[in-house]
């Protein structure tokens, strides 16, 4: 299938799909959509892998780089997790509420009012050399537990978020999608705020029950820009748009890769803005009217687009399979196909059709011509005036079919 008929459709389509977005609104935060995770609040812990994407140019070989894409971008494996080391007893009535988890503290109450042959007199905690020495070494337990624990607890947090999520997507998996986001934009329009990424990836969620672990992968879609938001206030024009959603698909850059995402979001910033910034690291810096894009991968879920973007969506993930084109694509994105050197033999009466044209009742010639130009080019035009024979000829189509 020559690559020009698909380079061609997909420009028409990608043309009408932003021309059918024009209208929605934006979320021009990642606040304002339906769930967030941003990966630098994963902790470091082992049951937490997040993958390297290396792409073809700087990368290894073909081979190598397709096994590389298998492995999943994002791990999360529910952890271990282990209970605070018990205090001895002479601490359990001292120790004061907190220490039960990693992210509390070892505190013991200075003193106490106790009863000493029936009158209540104070007690002070350091009055006892045994009860102190008790204290320094069961709290070096404690905090020695403390720092290893405390990564696998937020581990379990974001394992059970990801739970949660997992139950949303299967329930309204028709209206939401799962993507994965950077190219962090902060910038202080005149219409408003923005501070949401504008190199998207769309993942899969999927669950291994068996270890148990949560593993998200691409999508096997191609990554994209959110154009909607880019071109909004006095953002890119539509032609520069253009120019980088080809130089996207040609060098596939993805959110998870390294040099090669940061030259291309360098090179997108000073466009939007003459004072336009590219930061290689997160910053917690608040939108300025000078554009910044900086890196900082998000998993976030979205509302799902529908309608007339939807449908040009699924026209677009279609011609990235590569299939063969139906003439009529084809003609209208200003490819012709070679002529034919068949001719379709002429039926010597209207109900003597050719043997391998199927129509369930008598046919004329023209009819004879609908049924092979489908068989030879997959879509035809059929134009006449009203009870010539139109939808008669349609349903004997789809009887042949």
């Amino acid at each position: 299938m020559p690559v020009l008929e698909i380079e061609r459709a997909k420009q028409v389509f990608r043309f009408l799909k932003a021309f059918s977005e024009r209208n929605l609104p934006v979320r021009r935060s990642l606040s304002e959509q339906l769930w967030q995770l941003p990966l630098r609040d994963l902790p470091k812990h082992p049951a937490v892998t997040i993958g390297q994407v290396t792409l073809a140019a700087n990368g290894p070989s073909e081979t190598e780089q397709e096994s590389a894409w298998q492995e999943p971008l994002i791990r999360v494996r529910r952890p271990k997790l282990t209970p605070a080391p018990n205090p001895p007893a002479p601490l359990s009535e001292w120790l004061q509420k907190g220490w039960e988890t990693p992210a509390g503290q070892v505190k013991v109450s200075p003193s106490r009012i106790v009863e000493r042959d029936g009158q209540a007199v104070t007690e002070e905690f350091s009055t006892d050399p045994a009860r102190v020495a008790a204290l320094e070494q069961w709290q070096a337990a404690w905090t020695a537990w403390a720092q290893t624990e405390l990564p696998a607890r937020q581990v379990m947090q974001a394992f059970e978020r990801l739970y949660e999520l997992r139950g949303r997507v299967e329930r309204e998996s028709e209206s939401v999608e799962l993507l994965l986001g950077d190219g962090r934009l902060r910038w202080r329009t005149l219409s408003g705020a923005i501070d949401h990424p504008v190199l998207l990836q769309r993942v899969e969620l999927i669950f291994d029950a068996t270890i148990p672990e949560f593993q998200v992968v691409d999508a096997d879609r191609a990554p994209e820009l959110y154009g909607i938001l880019l071109q909004a206030g006095d953002g890119l024009a539509a032609s520069k748009l253009s120019e980088l959603r080809v130089e996207l698909e040609q060098g596939g850059y993805h959110p998870l890769a390294g040099p090669e995402t940061n030259a291309y979001l360098a090179r997108l910033a000073p466009l939007l803005d003459a004072h336009g910034s590219f930061l290689p690291e997160y910053s917690d810096q608040v939108a300025k009217a000078e554009p910044v894009l900086m890196r900082d991968t998000v998993l976030f879920l979205r509302a799902r687009l529908s309608g007339f973007p939807a449908a040009f969506d699924r026209i677009l993930q279609d011609l990235d399979r590569g299939e063969p084109l139906p003439v009529s694509i084809t003609r209208l994105v200003g490819v012709e196909p070679p002529p034919s050197t068949d001719m379709d033999p002429l039926p010597a009466s209207p109900w003597g059709e050719p043997s391998d044209v199927l129509l369930s009742k008598p046919a004329n010639l023209e009819q004879v011509q609908i049924a092979r130009a489908l068989e030879r080019h997959r879509a035809v035009l059929v134009q006449g005036p009203p009870g010539t024979g139109k939808t008669t000829t349609l349903v004997q189509a789809i009887k042949k079919l």
